[in-house]
Formats: structure tokens, C-alpha cells, sequence
């Protein structure tokens, strides 16, 4: 077939119609213009007879009959070329519109068909390159097979393309340590984690904000549970999913998240992925190593510090090299998927490698571990804010959870104040107790009338108590730096001039001037007694330091600022912090909670507005 040629419009059933109805427009305005013409005709030669009347009646050549009649024939005349020249241009449109409905329907099907032909152009020549390029690996292959040779090179089927890598070597030259990399050991009930991915890229084209409404997510669900292996492979769920009835996956979603209208999807990824529930210090550690590398406190970091920040399932950093071209395309819905089997190949090699030579454990250790790593992999992926930054909070605020709620959002509190939230009734018993004796003593002590009296008492004993031990301790160092002193000094001889005996002044001297002129001091006795005193001083002020440190790290919160609470609350609920009419109560989140506050304070425990015990 002829290409170059334009195709004939008139064998085209779109323009045919285009045409008859032209056409048809066509004549309904020639029968207009007909009638008009007619309707015309008929009224000038109605006016004719009128005017030659009048006209016989008054002879004057000039006379307002004869005027009138010449008028009427000239108005009828200027109607006849003004309906003639708009039927003339409603053809000439018509023309216009015939002309370009031929035009564009000639180069639409020249267009179709030119596309269709270098469609077939391009799959025939691809054709023949696949043909080629699996030739040639057969070939690669038949010789490998004939020589009885390993390839050890990397063998690429790139598309059409067949690629040998001769620097790429696919196992060592010892066959000896040669090890199959570790994979992601299945599980008939637990989802793999590329299956998460895959799970991931269906809910954020669902809800790319997070949020998704509880039918919803009971359909995608079903839907996937449904889909069985000649379907779709690798497959969506575990293979105990299948069996599950689409009344099945109402009870679980049920279960997991009670009435809620709508649901956090990244919840239900946390929870298929089956990772350790952390504890309140496991939080804390995981807060402060994110913060050490966010110094600024913007909550997010970049992925080479999240992959090497450990956290309390996985206290090793991820081995594996970074993706330097790597592009995170939301439009693409396999994008994690491949992303993450990429990784699993990568880690599986490493972590092979890594029990090869350094460490012995069994293959499910390692898959364990290399499940550990894809689940941190995949958090990442979860929590990104942006193309190389992760929110850190929000992937540890979702993790605060227990079986027990309070204790979950005792979590959640703990996270936000950035110190251990009391959750234990009777650790806050023991607390409120201690701080109603305390209360009560005060009070007691400011309704005794002796109180100022008992207070200056206080006051003054304890600085005479202080006076009393720095002069001591004074007295003790000099006494024990005079008798050391008294011990050293030197005993100076004088030769007698005429005769080889010696002299001893203190012979010649008062007993009381001995001891001013003739002691010697020792320097190093000063320089040992400050430095001793210097050593004191040191170890008591670092023996502070360190109690502070310890201090800080125990360091238990037992009352929680309102605004925490509310934070906190509508960052887990958002759902709910978005109602007017919170449970049918006409509150919302924050009167709610206002009005929690208000019933709770205890004014003899404590007077601000904002602040109860947790």
C-alpha cells in the first residue's frame, strides 16, 4: 500500500455525513431564500396598482404619490439584494465548513494511517532484534553447554538488547565459597514486603494523603484477596489470605480498627508488617539518635542518616550501596515494588556475604534479618516528605502502640515531651501520695505561728553548720602541712675556722628564734597540698555532672500541658479532630478536651488551668 497518497475522503462514512448535512442545511436556505423572494415579488406588485391610482388623481409630476411609489419600489428592491447577499454568504460558509471537514478528515485518516504503518515498521524490526538477540545468547549458551564452561560474566536480555558484562562477575573463581544470596523467607500468613510495596502503590493512588475511608480499603482488600495466581503473579497476599471470605475482611478490618470511619492505611502496612512494638526507652533512643543528625529540629532527615540510624528492630545499618540515580515517580504503580526487589536482591547478597565471612547463623537468621532491612527500606519509602527526606516523627509517633491503649498513648505523650510519660497507676499513686504529704507539710508549716522563727533557725544552723566544716576542714589541711612542714626542714652546720669541728647554730640562738630563721621550706609540699585540693574539687564536680546526666535519662513526667495533649490527639486522629460534633456530644476535639481538663484539675495539687496528672 501506497503511503504517500492522501486517502479519499469520499469513501469515508464520517465525511459522507458531514456532507448530507451540508447539504441538507444547504436547501433548507434556498427554500428560505425562495420564499422570501416570492413573499417580495408579490408585494411590490401589490404596491404598483395602489401608487398608478393615487398617481392619476394628482397630476403634479412631483407630488407626494409619486415619491411614495418610488421609495416603496426602491425599499423592496434593497430587501431583495440584502436577502440575496445573506443567502450568498450562508453558501459561502457552507463551502468553508465542506472544505475543512474534507481537510481534517483527509489528514486524520492519512494521520491514522501513517501511525498504524510505523507501528508495524517498529514491532517487525523489534521482532527481529529479540530474534536476533535470542539467537545469540542460544548460541552463548550451546557453546558454554558444549565446553562444559560456567559463564561467569553477566548475562543481560535487555529489552531487544543482549548484553554481555565482562567486568561483571557473577560468582567468584573459588567455587568453593561461592554462596546463593539469602531471600525473604515465605510465610502462608505473613506479607512479604515487596507485597507491601505493591500495597503501598495501590493506596497512594487511592488516598495520597493517607487518609481512606473504611469501605474503601474493605474493597481494595477483597478485591485483592480475589485475585488468585493466573491473575496476577507474583501474588497481592499471602497465600492464607485467600482463603478468606469478603465477610472475613470486614471482621479483621473491624477488629483492627474498631467503628472508625476512616483509616490510616500506613497503619495497616505497620501492621502486616509484623515488626517488634517498641517501649517507651526504645522510643526515646530511637528520638535522640534522629535528633543528634536533625540539629535544627525540622523533624525529617535524608536517607543516607535514616539508613544508618539504628533503630530497636534493627540495631545494624543497612548494608547496602545508595541508588545515586534513583528517582521516586508516584505515577508509576510498580515503582516500590521493583525498588524494593531491587533492595532484596542487593541485601540478600550482602547479608550472604556478611554470615560468609564474619558470622555464623543459620539461613531463617539471615532471612530475618534481611526482612528487617526491607522493612526499614520500606518505611522510608512510607514516610517521605519529599524526594530525599523522611519524616521521622511520624514514622516513630506510628509505632507508638500497645495492646493496653493507655500505655500506646502514654507512647505517643512520651514522644512528644521527649522524657518517660508515668502510664503505671500505681507509680502515680505513689507520686500523688508523696506530693499531697508534701503539700500538707507546707501548709502546716505556714500556719505555725513559730514558722518564720523555725525557718531563721534553718537558715542559721545551716550556715554555721557550713562555716563549721570549711573551718575544720581548713584547721585539718594547715595542721597536716605544718607537721609536714616540721619534719623537712634543714639542719645547717658551720666549720669552725681554727679546728675541724662543726658548730650548731641553734647553739647560738634563742630556742624562740630557731624556728623563724632557721626552717626551710619544701615547695613541693604546697604544690602536692593544691593539687590534692585541686583533685577534690574535680572529682566532686564531675560526680555532679554525671548525677545530673542520670537524672536527666530517669527522668519520669507526671503532669501533661494541655496543648501536648491536643497535639498529640489530633495528629493520631485527624479523623476526629476534624469533627464538629465529636460521638453525638456537639464538642469537638478541643472543647472536648478543655472540658476534660476542667473536670480533672485538682486545685489542691496544682493551680494552673492547663496542666493535670497524667
Amino acid at each position: 500500500m501506497d503511503v504517500s497518497k492522501s486517502f479519499d475522503p469520499d469513501q469515508s462514512i464520517v465525511y459522507n455525513i458531514i456532507e448530507d448535512n451540508v447539504r441538507q442545511v444547504r436547501d433548507i436556505a434556498d427554500s428560505i431564500s425562495s420564499m422570501i423572494l416570492e413573499t417580495l415579488r408579490k408585494e411590490e406588485k401589490a404596491a404598483i396598482p395602489k401608487t398608478e391610482i393615487k398617481g392619476k388623481r394628482n397630476a403634479a409630476p412631483d407630488s407626494t404619490f409619486a415619491k411614495l411609489a418610488r421609495r416603496y419600489r426602491d425599499l423592496v428592491e434593497e430587501w431583495r439584494y440584502a436577502v440575496l447577499f445573506e443567502i450568498g454568504r450562508m453558501h459561502q460558509r457552507l463551502d468553508v465548513l465542506n472544505a475543512a471537514a474534507r481537510s481534517d478528515v483527509t489528514f486524520l485518516l492519512d494521520t491514522m494511517r501513517q501511525t498504524f504503518h510505523r507501528i508495524h515498521d517498529y514491532i517487525v524490526e523489534r521482532y527481529k532484534r529479540e530474534i536476533e538477540s535470542i539467537s545469540e545468547m542460544a548460541n552463548v549458551f550451546c557453546f558454554a553447554i558444549e565446553e562444559k564452561r560456567p559463564i561467569q560474566q553477566e548475562l543481560l536480555l535487555d529489552g531487544d538488547q543482549f548484553v554481555v558484562r565482562p567486568n561483571v562477575l557473577m560468582f567468584p573463581e573459588d567455587h568453593g565459597r561461592f554462596a546463593a544470596p539469602i531471600r525473604e523467607a515465605p510465610s502462608p500468613l505473613r506479607f512479604r514486603i515487596v507485597q507491601l510495596g505493591r500495597l503501598i502503590d495501590i493506596f497512594r493512588r487511592i488516598a495520597p494523603r493517607g487518609l481512606v475511608s473504611e469501605r474503601v480499603l474493605v474493597y481494595v482488600l477483597q478485591d485483592l484477596v480475589s485475585c488468585g495466581e493466573e491473575d496476577c503473579y507474583p501474588p497481592f497476599v499471602p497465600c492464607a489470605w485467600r482463603q478468606l471470605r469478603p465477610p472475613d475482611i470486614e471482621i479483621l478490618i473491624k477488629r483492627l480498627f474498631d467503628a472508625a470511619e476512616y483509616i490510616e492505611w500506613r497503619e495497616f502496612v505497620l501492621y502486616a508488617m509484623d515488626l517488634p512494638v517498641p517501649s517507651h526507652q526504645e522510643i526515646l533512643t530511637a528520638r535522640a539518635a534522629f535528633r543528634v543528625q536533625d540539629p535544627e529540629s525540622r523533624e525529617t532527615v535524608t536517607r543516607e542518616q535514616f539508613r544508618s540510624t539504628p533503630l530497636w528492630f534493627l540495631e545494624m545499618s543497612t548494608l547496602h550501596e545508595s541508588f545515586s540515580n534513583e528517582r521516586l515517580d508516584h505515577s508509576d504503580s510498580d515503582t516500590i515494588k521493583n525498588i524494593i526487589l531491587r533492595e532484596e536482591a542487593q541485601l540478600g547478597e550482602n547479608v550472604s556475604s556478611l554470615g560468609r565471612d564474619f558470622i555464623e547463623r543459620s539461613e531463617d537468621d539471615s532471612g530475618a534479618i534481611l526482612r528487617l532491612m526491607l522493612a526499614k527500606e520500606l518505611l522510608y519509602r512510607m514516610y517521605l516528605v519529599n524526594q530525599n527526606s523522611v519524616h521521622y516523627t511520624a514514622m516513630l509517633l506510628a509505632f507508638c502502640k500497645d495492646e493496653n491503649p493507655s500505655e500506646g498513648l502514654g507512647k505517643a505523650f512520651t514522644l512528644a515531651m521527649g522524657a518517660r510519660v508515668c502510664t503505671d497507676i500505681v507509680e502515680g499513686e505513689r507520686y500523688v501520695e508523696k506530693l499531697v504529704e508534701q503539700k500538707r507539710r507546707i501548709k502546716e508549716l505556714k500556719l505555725s505561728r513559730d514558722y518564720l522563727r523555725v525557718e531563721a533557725y534553718e537558715v542559721e544552723r545551716e550556715i554555721m553548720n557550713y562555716v563549721i566544716n570549711k573551718t575544720a576542714e581548713i584547721v585539718t589541711v594547715l595542721k597536716r602541712f605544718r607537721d609536714r612542714d616540721l619534719h623537712r626542714k634543714r639542719r645547717i652546720m658551720i666549720q669552725q675556722l681554727n679546728g675541724r669541728g662543726e658548730i650548731d647554730p641553734s647553739e647560738l640562738l634563742p630556742p624562740e628564734v630557731i624556728a623563724e630563721h632557721l626552717v626551710v621550706e619544701d615547695p613541693s609540699a604546697v604544690s602536692d597540698e593544691y593539687e590534692y585540693e585541686q583533685s577534690l574539687v574535680s572529682t566532686e564536680d564531675g560526680t555532679l555532672e554525671d548525677h545530673d546526666g542520670v537524672q536527666q535519662d530517669e527522668r519520669v513526667i507526671f503532669w501533661l500541658p494541655r496543648n501536648v495533649c491536643l497535639t498529640v490527639l489530633s495528629t493520631c486522629l485527624p479523623w476526629l479532630a476534624s469533627q464538629a460534633d465529636l460521638f453525638q456530644t456537639g464538642l469537638s476535639l478541643d472543647e472536648g478536651i478543655a472540658r476534660v481538663y476542667d473536670e480533672l484539675r485538682d486545685e489542691e495539687l496544682n493551680d494552673e488551668e492547663d496542666l493535670v496528672l497524667v
